[in-house]
């Protein structure tokens, strides 16, 4: 259902957007205190719709495994900056707004420290405005990617959750929604990106070192998480005959330098790994996340076939896209 929906932006797209959202009462969370007048805005020129609105608050500080998922600080475009809290409720008393949420987001790969820290302040801010009805304090619960390392700790979330909804149940005299954002922590560990060596090539560098590459059908059309942020994913090789670890870059087929699947600080690395030869096939762990939902077809490469196992069930879920189903689109 429509009011069943929460738009999360920090612009709406067009003039039709923000129509949309109010003839068919979706509840919108504004990032931005543009977006929260040109609701306002919208909502007195058509005299219809709900005056409930939320907003994103950037709280002055983020975490990230990368700079580019580290969505708070000065220098991140999400979110009201939270000192500017005072325009917010003069916009609201303009247009008859009324603020039943606050949301925050502070990127994906905090720590639990960090976590209770932020979660605390966005309890304070959300004491600045007495309509509040649910406080979202979004995603970031870190997940290990590395199978050789422990997986994170987060069995003291709850309890964190739990002492801010007392506080706010305490400040409102009332039952305040908490909710939380989960999603990566839950399914990057649910994907495996499979594909096939396709070719062996090697360099050499300055002062003469060699270095190997072993390229694949599987590239940053498929998984941009290694190009876009330097991430690590585990990668396996399967095959007969595999040769002896040695520094490895994996790469995919892509018509870009950056599509590599080692890489570490946004630059390729070699990883050691069994050296597979062409038509083995290769594994990439950790892609249940950020994997399907930002693939594309750059280079004319075909969206993949996704495959659901449950058991010993496998059921296709997406079939492999043909050239002409890309021509459709481009013609």
């Amino acid at each position: 259902k429509a009011e069943d929906i929460c738009f999360t932006s920090d612009v709406f797209f067009n003039v039709d957007d923000v129509n949309y959202c109010l003839e068919n009462n979706i509840y919108c969370n504004c990032g931005t205190l543009g977006m929260v007048e040109e609701y306002g805005q919208a909502l007195k020129k058509k005299g219809a719709g709900s005056p409930k609105i939320s907003i994103r608050i950037n709280p002055g500080e983020g975490a990230g495994h990368s700079k580019k998922t580290n969505t708070g600080g000065p220098y991140s475009k999400h979110g009201i900056w939270y000192q500017n809290l005072d325009e917010v409720k003069q916009i609201l008393t303009e247009y008859g707004l009324t603020l039943s949420g606050v949301h925050m987001h502070i990127g994906s790969g905090g720590d639990m420290e960090h976590l209770k820290r932020i979660t605390g302040r966005l309890v304070d801010f959300a004491k600045e405005f007495p309509d509040v009805e649910k406080v979202n304090f979004g995603g970031g619960l870190p997940y290990q990617y590395d199978p050789d390392q422990p997986q994170e700790d987060i069995s003291g979330y709850k309890s964190i959750i739990d002492e801010r909804a007392k506080v706010l149940k305490e400040h409102f005299c009332r039952e305040v929604v908490c909710e939380i954002e989960p999603g990566r922590r839950f399914v990057a560990g649910c994907g495996y990106l499979i594909g096939e060596v396709r070719s062996l090539n090697h360099t050499f560098d300055e002062e003469g070192k060699r270095i190997d590459y072993v390229l694949t059908n599987v590239g940053f059309c498929h998984l941009i998480r290694p190009m876009a942020y330097g991430s690590f994913h585990p990668i396996w090789f399967d095959g007969e005959n595999l040769g002896p670890e040695q520094d490895l870059i994996v790469a995919g087929p892509v018509c870009e330098s950056g599509d590599v699947l080692t890489q570490k600080d946004e630059e390729p690395v070699p990883r050691k790994l069994a050296m597979p030869k062409p038509g083995d096939c290769i594994v990439i762990g950790g892609a249940g996340a950020y994997g399907h939902v930002m693939s594309s077809n750059y280079n004319s490469q075909p969206l993949i076939p996704e495959i659901i196992v449950d058991g010993d069930q496998c059921t296709l879920t997406r079939k492999r896209q043909t050239l002409d189903d890309i021509m459709q689109a481009e013609t």
